[in-house]
């Protein structure tokens, strides 16, 4: 089985991390979001083969990173990259080839052969504007293998958002999508404001009867989660081009009585701007700690848990620690320090005495002076903040940036490689 990640294009909304990492690769948590994914993934008994990862942003920067994913975890994982923004629905289509293919043989561990892990396109291109560079389906695709040559052995596959963290649930996802005969499944869960998302209408099986994207008026609390299984013959229902699923496929398969929606049990979080990314590792580390102490209980029925995504850190206790703080083991803290609640302490960063650090990130290889107070904050990898500082008010700090002892940072934005010699107490302040 096979899972198509979207990507998406520049992280506009995670900049300034996102100028030096494409956003599937920065960490949450002290681990890629896209290797939670993954780790996810495998934890299905039929298994999922191959992960396609839907770029058109820094391909080649995910290349290193992506293989080195693809021998840990002995899995094809492949870029389809799109040449123009293709919308929610275009990657799928762009894919397709990918999506029907048997997945490609994995490098031997001696390194002889080509390695999986490639950008490819998707034979049959078509821009934006509609002019097709080949021809349609069956007579396009040469050599392809078509839904119905796969129909025995993968009629499937999952699609997930890579802005989207949740417990991920693709086993129990799989098996409600095979006991309905549903053409597609929708994750959904249940929020508070419902309008900036797409809000789905479902009967007491399940069943979509409509799908309304960003509602202008209240229809229900029960939004699109980002994450999809869909049959193969839906590729087919979408066109080479800029396409919203939301707008243009799932209404239309809903109206047919082919849409059905599994209910999420468990803590979701849209990730992909600061404030989000700050909640979501929130809920998160509440997560990793009731599945800590239920562990500890030996009452865990779900082993495979998305607190488990294989990692050094931990979450630690002390009398320095205050609720749910995760560390990795090659963090050095000094003396003196009061550290959280809903903190992240990646590898490699050292933390001064006497710091007080509150709802923030420190990303790899960061260095933290003595007697600094930081609180909804996420700091990137390499920065360096001198002594005496206040770093608050929701900023965020791109990589390799030096803040001088004494600066107060208000709720800034730092691009990376910056040299900070004064204060910033301007809220929304971007430093470039």
């Amino acid at each position: 089985m096979k899972a198509l990640v979207l990507v998406g294009g520049y992280g506009t909304r995670l900049r300034p991390l996102t100028l030096s990492v494409p956003k599937p690769l920065i960490n949450f948590c002290n681990k890629s979001i896209v290797e939670y994914q993954i780790h996810r993934l495998l934890s299905l008994q039929a298994g999922v083969d191959h992960v396609i990862l839907a770029v058109a942003y820094q391909p080649s920067t995910l290349m290193d990173a992506l293989s080195a994913l693809e021998q840990k975890y002995s899995l094809a994982i492949t870029c389809s990259r799109e040449d123009e923004p293709l919308g929610t629905a275009g990657p799928i289509r762009l894919a397709r080839d990918l999506l029907l293919s048997p997945p490609p043989a994995l490098p031997r561990p001696d390194g002889d052969g080509e390695a999986a892990t490639a950008v490819r396109e998707s034979p049959a291109r078509e821009s934006a504007s509609g002019q097709a560079a080949a021809a349609e389906p069956a007579a396009a695709h040469a050599g392809a293998c078509t839904s119905e040559e796969v129909a025995d052995t993968e009629d499937c596959f999952f699609v997930c958002n890579s802005d989207v963290i949740c417990p991920f649930p693709f086993k129990e996802m799989l098996a409600f999508h095979k006991a309905t005969g549903a053409e597609g499944t929708i994750l959904v869960t249940e929020v508070e404001n419902p309008s900036i998302y797409g809000v789905v209408l479902h009967d007491e099986e399940g069943r979509v009867s409509d799908f309304i994207e960003k509602p202008q008026q209240f229809v229900g609390r029960c939004i699109n989660a980002g994450l999809y299984i869909l049959n193969t013959s839906v590729i087919d229902r979408i066109q080479l081009r800029p396409t919203s699923i939301e707008k243009e496929v799932f209404p239309q398969m809903a109206r047919e009585k082919k849409l059905f929606c599994f209910k999420l049990d468990g803590y979701w979080a849209d990730i992909g701007q600061p404030k989000d990314f700050l909640q979501g590792m929130s809920l998160h580390l509440d997560a990793m700690r009731q599945h800590q102490e239920a562990a500890s209980r030996e009452e865990s029925e779900n082993g495979d848990d998305l607190a488990e995504a294989p990692s050094s850190s931990r979450l630690v206790s002390g009398p320095q620690f205050i609720g749910n703080v995760l560390v990795d083991p090659s963090a050095k803290i000094g003396d003196d320090c009061l550290i959280g609640p809903d903190v992240t302490i990646d590898r490699g960063v050292v933390v001064g005495r006497g710091c007080r650090l509150q709802r923030s990130a420190l990303m790899e290889g960061v260095r933290v002076g003595d007697y600094t107070w930081m609180e909804t904050a996420i700091v990137g990898w390499q920065s360096r903040i001198g002594k005496w500082c206040r770093i608050e008010g929701l900023t965020v700090v791109g990589e390799d940036v030096h803040i001088r002892s004494e600066c107060c940072i208000n709720g800034a934005f730092v691009l990376p490689h910056k040299s900070i010699t004064q204060s910033i107490r301007e809220p929304g302040s971007i430093i470039m």
